[in-house]
């Protein structure tokens, strides 16, 4: 009886462990679909430049499975600013709430957001909690993010450059931390948004003459 009591405990105490585990190992939802690696710097645009307010563009089915955020595009500016600026992809790179100032201004929409979590529940079963500790995922997320920008010349109300950059991400997580399907490439552990801020880089700076010379008269 005792021994039985003691097993019993054990196992509930395994579970109850796990089911900790798990819950720690997969991030909040809206820290885990921006938590991302700062971008590499790899060149810098010489202007001054400005970003609006992304505008929410997703379709009407996507927002309803997310109704609890309501500021999916403000947070996706926010995380797009700090990127770029970490990056020193210009020379300044502000917010702004009209497209007039800089030398160029970033305007575009989030045409897709989504981030789910979904829980593995065979380690969380009385008598299989050990799995956890021998490296059975305890969860995933998928991700897909999808974002249109311009770039504009305020003055002339031109645009310079348009860009429509969309990225699918997948993320296994267990009790240790967490593990992507694609470990051993340049973009482990890197979400759907961070792919997706990563290709807007490259493209603007491979447009970087076609940007200067257009809000820069050449040097007599």
């Amino acid at each position: 009886m005792a021994r039985s009591l003691i097993l019993r405990t054990a196992l509930a105490t395994g579970a109850i462990a796990a089911l900790v585990a798990g819950c720690m190992a997969l991030p909040k939802e809206h820290e885990a679909a921006f938590a991302v690696p700062p971008l590499d710097s790899r060149g810098t645009v010489p202007v001054r430049a400005g970003i609006l307010t992304l505008v929410d563009a997703r379709p009407a089915n996507e927002r309803q499975t997310l109704t609890e955020w309501s500021d999916v595009a403000e947070r996706a500016t926010l995380q797009m600013l700090m990127d770029f600026s970490d990056a020193r992809l210009f020379t300044t790179l502000n917010h702004v709430n009209e497209p007039k100032g800089p030398d160029i201004v970033l305007r575009g929409e989030l045409r897709a957001f989504q981030w789910a979590p979904k829980y593995r529940w065979a380690p969380y079963i009385p008598g299989l909690a050990f799995l956890a500790a021998l490296g059975v995922p305890v969860a995933e997320s998928s991700g897909h993010v999808e974002i249109a920008l311009e770039v504009v010349d305020p003055i002339k109300a031109e645009t310079i450059a348009s860009y429509d950059k969309s990225a699918r991400a997948t993320q296994t997580y267990w009790v240790y931390r967490y593990q992507d399907g694609r470990a051993g490439s340049e973009i482990v552990a890197n979400g759907a948004f961070r792919q997706v801020a990563d290709q807007l880089q490259a493209a603007i700076l491979d447009d970087r003459e076609r940007i200067v010379a257009a809000v820069k008269p050449p040097a007599r």
